[in-house]
């Protein structure tokens, strides 16, 4: 019943809301409410879930019709190095499973014009921005950019359905500025900015050029699991996993000849 400002039992006090990993507005936060640890269970399971079921739904606007092969891309994607690395944070994962759910509600209304999906969009969104991790969140933005911009110049966006899409990710925007505002004004304030060095010194940052190897052998440098990690910075960071099977499809797909636009994209 109190608003989610301070947090009085780290240290002498540090703020909460405008720690943005602290995600305390996401809206599915509801399911830690559940007793006995279901809540917490439920809720990181979710983010799997969510990301599996989207990019699932996702796939058929690209022409992936057979369901045995939008399941294989839903594997691949929501158990990716990424996704399960990260996934016991409860943060980052959930703002990638929103992003299948954000590019099919443009996919579907795009199609549809319906303005369910654009509530979807702005639901979509927003959980993606108050789900904790700021990476995510410009990467994120700036890929649906690029995708509203590949939509336009590929004539397959009117101005009416750019502008009502834009509107719909505005309303987001808004929705979120309860979380970025204050998130924005605490990272002015932080220590963050002037500690450059002591990051780099921790590895934190942008992977080493080796650490491409971790692409196709996510152990290549061991595991802390299993107590013989020896590689720089920590496991999770560093985590790029795509998969054994994944990039040979990939690979594949570059030299079909006649590709959908979207393909290219």
């Amino acid at each position: 019943g109190k608003l989610p400002l301070w947090n009085s039992f780290s240290f002498s006090g540090t703020p909460l809301l405008a720690t943005y990993h602290s995600a305390v507005l996401q809206p599915f936060n509801f399911l830690l409410l559940l007793p006995n640890y279901a809540g917490w269970g439920l809720y990181i399971f979710g983010q799997t879930v969510m990301a599996s079921v989207g990019m699932y739904l996702l796939l058929a606007f690209y022409g992936i019709n057979r369901p045995l092969s939008r399941i294989s891309g839903s594997i691949i994607f929501s158990l990716s190095g990424l996704m399960t690395t990260w996934l016991e944070f409860g943060t980052g994962v959930w703002a990638v499973a929103m992003l299948p759910w954000v590019i099919w509600s443009v996919e579907s209304f795009m199609k549809f014009a319906s303005y369910r999906y654009l509530v979807l969009l702005a639901f979509s969104f927003t959980t993606l921005y108050l789900s904790g991790n700021a990476q995510i969140t410009q990467y994120s933005s700036i890929l649906f950019w690029a995708y509203i911009v590949f939509k336009v110049f590929s004539g397959q966006l009117s101005k009416i359905k750019l502008l009502l899409l834009l509107g719909g990710w505005s309303l987001s925007l808004g929705l979120s500025a309860i979380q970025l505002l204050p998130a924005i004004d605490h990272m002015n304030s932080t220590i963050r900015t002037t500690d450059i060095p002591v990051l780099g010194a921790g590895h934190d940052g942008l992977n080493d050029w080796f650490e491409m190897v971790r692409l196709f052998a996510p152990d290549f440098f061991g595991n802390p699991a299993s107590y013989n990690f020896f590689g720089k910075g920590s496991y999770h960071e560093q985590a790029s996993f795509l998969g054994v099977l994944t990039i040979p499809l990939i690979a594949a797909l570059i030299f079909i000849k006649k590709k959908p636009k979207n393909i290219y994209f």
